[in-house]
């Protein structure tokens, strides 16, 4: 609980860039929000990302939700080591860590962030996300973004997802057509969803 606290008075003190992007398309509507932080003059920050998933067709089942935070310490210029919590509504709040490794260039950001919780018999997960920019003309961007996650417990996997945008960027926006392939359980059952996003820094 004291760390549950500290997670949120921690941005407080803090300087960051708080995102969100909202994907709706035929099948369901997404919302996502992330929020990066550094501790003014200080290797340590605080780093905060949150989904909604909720299916148009199913009024009587709960949106799918996930939110992690964590305290995170900058190791390296390239990679952060980070403390925290994960919670999801089918598997509730666990202690979490992991690592953010990320290369960023003018047009190009790639990011990949292993996780996993900090329990007995542990669910872990690789998160994948490549940016590309290229120019269209004095004033915006093209803009194409990938985002894959795996979610496992030992080798058996739980949660998957490929989240795919093309579109034109705009100063702080994004916006274009997306496409969502998202994957549940054993099984690997899947659901396509095709729409337009709109992504944007607040």
């Amino acid at each position: 609980m004291r760390l549950y606290i500290l997670l949120l008075i921690l941005p407080l003190s803090s300087y960051g860039q708080f995102q969100v992007e909202v994907m709706a398309g035929w099948h369901h509507y997404r919302y996502q929000q992330n929020y990066n932080a550094k501790i003014q003059n200080t290797s340590w920050g605080f780093s905060h990302v949150a989904s909604q998933l909720k299916l148009y067709e199913d009024n009587l089942k709960k949106p799918e939700v996930m939110t992690q935070s964590y305290i995170t310490y900058s190791s390296l210029p390239f990679m952060k080591l980070g403390l925290g919590t994960y919670y999801t509504g089918k598997a509730g709040f666990s202690l979490s860590a992991n690592v953010q490794l990320t290369k960023k260039t003018k047009n190009f950001f790639i990011s990949a962030i292993p996780r996993i919780d900090l329990k007995p018999n542990p669910a872990w997960d690789i998160l994948l996300v490549i940016e590309l920019r290229k120019e269209l003309n004095a004033n915006a961007n093209w803009y194409f973004r990938s985002q894959s996650l795996g979610n496992f417990t030992g080798l058996n996997h739980n949660r998957s997802y490929q989240y795919l945008k093309f579109g034109i960027e705009r100063l702080k926006t994004q916006f274009g057509i997306a496409a969502d392939l998202d994957t549940y359980g054993p099984n690997a059952n899947s659901i396509v969803n095709f729409g337009g996003f709109l992504r944007t820094v607040l």
